[in-house]
This record gives structure tokens, sequence and C-alpha cells, in this order.
């Protein structure tokens, strides 16, 4: 296999690519984001990739949609978006409980699902005891980008889905994020080829089958993937080392 372009965050020492468990949504259902860590724990993975939202009442939580059963988690307190999602049978950590898990076990990938309080989240992760190579920061929204360049954060990556490769690497140039993660059904050989010609890295999200899992463990512009099935993206990558 050929060494991956490197991302510090989540470099191996092996340089191949990294495998990110996926802590948001999922085919079969809502994912318990607690069980989602346990997971990424126990496979050994390379890191964890986490949603952050806040409530109502200021608390910074764990949360793939904007939603619970219909209703905004921004128009909730803490107190009633936890009893919504336990009503629907899972969990709503708080950022500050992941962060408590993971500390000093996994680096964390850390979705900005919204714009407007980069410096809360940054300084939750930072009073949390996570230094500058323990977790990225990413975003669908380039001024989300913008505002954690201006708190000091730079391990950044922009987020892209439905969009050419060519229009995706334009926006990540723009963005001044050091990553692009990019939705893995654009990622075809000319993408590949084309963000290794202009020195773009790239995460690949969320990727679970095992022929696209194949394809881009052993492609060199893949950094790492985010997939929900971290056990055949390892065993993937073993069998890719023994070749």
């Amino acid at each position: 296999m050929t060494k991956a372009r490197r991302l510090p965050v989540f470099a191996r020492p092996d340089g191949l690519p990294a495998v990110i468990v996926h802590g948001g949504s999922a085919v079969r259902g809502y994912r318990d984001v607690l069980s989602s860590l346990d997971t990424a724990l126990t496979t050994r993975a390379d890191g964890f990739e986490l949603d952050v939202r806040r409530t109502n009442d200021g608390e910074l939580v764990v949360h793939h949609d904007e939603a619970i059963a219909d209703r905004p988690l921004r128009q909730m307190s803490y107190c009633e978006a936890s009893r919504q999602a336990h009503a629907v049978g899972y969990s709503l950590p708080r950022l500050s409980d992941v962060i408590d898990q993971a500390r000093g076990r996994l680096r964390l990938d850390v979705e900005f699902k919204e714009a407007g309080y980069e410096r809360e989240i940054l300084t939750a992760l930072r009073s949390g005891g996570l230094g500058t190579g323990d977790f990225v920061a990413t975003s669908f929204d380039p001024s989300a980008l913008t505002a954690l360049h201006a708190h000091g954060c730079r391990a950044t990556g922009l987020l892209v889905w439905d969009v050419t490769g060519a229009a995706a690497l334009a926006m990540c140039q723009r963005s001044g994020a050091a990553f692009l993660g990019v939705d893995f059904a654009i990622l075809t050989d000319d993408m590949l080829a084309k963000a290794r010609e202009a020195d773009v890295v790239l995460v690949a999200w969320t990727v679970n089958s095992t022929v696209d899992l194949a394809r881009l463990m052993k492609h060199p512009g893949i950094a790492a993937v985010i997939t929900d099935e971290p056990m055949l993206a390892i065993e993937l990558r073993r069998s890719e080392v023994g070749n």
C-alpha cells in the first residue's frame, strides 16, 4: 500500500490512512453517540467523529440532527432535549461527557454544525484537556472555519457534498482549511488525481462498503476515512499492508 497524505492530528507511524468512527446518524436509525464512542475505543480506531450543537440554555451537546422528534435543539433546554432523546431510544451527551471519555485515548474530529459559537466549543475542548494535537475542527459552513482560524485553530477541514470535484477543491482552497472532508460519492479517480495535483489533503466520509473502503484505503490521496464499519476498515488496511 502506498503511504497516504498526512493529516497531522491523525497521522499514523506507518503512514497509512486513519480510520475514524462515525458518530452521527446511521442507515439503521439514529446512532447513540456514547455507544459509537465505545465502538471506537474497543476497535482501537484512530479517531472518533462527533457533531456539536447548542441547546437554548447554552449547553453544548453532541447530536447529529438539528432536531429530536421534530423539536429543534436550539428551542429546548438541555433537560428537555435529553428527555426527548431518551423517549426515542438514545442518550444526548454533553460535549464534556465525550471529551472526558475520549481524552488520552482517542483523537477527535469535531464537526461544528452551526456557526456563531465557535469560541465556546474551542474553549470547552481546550479546558477539557485537549491540545492542538488531539482534535480537528470541521464544518460545512466556511464562515465557521473563518471564525475558527481567528480563534487560533488551524487544524480545520471544509466539509462538502453534492458538488463537482473541481468545485469542492476550489471551495477548500478558498476556505483556508487544512484538509477537505468529502462525501466519498464524489471521489472519482479524476477528482483524486486533481486533489493530488493541487496538494489538497482528503478525508472521505461516510465509507461503509467493502468495495469503497478497499478503493479509498489504498489511495495515497486519502489521509483518513470516516466509517460506520471500523472493524472492516481496519481489516482491509491490515490486508493491504500484507500485499
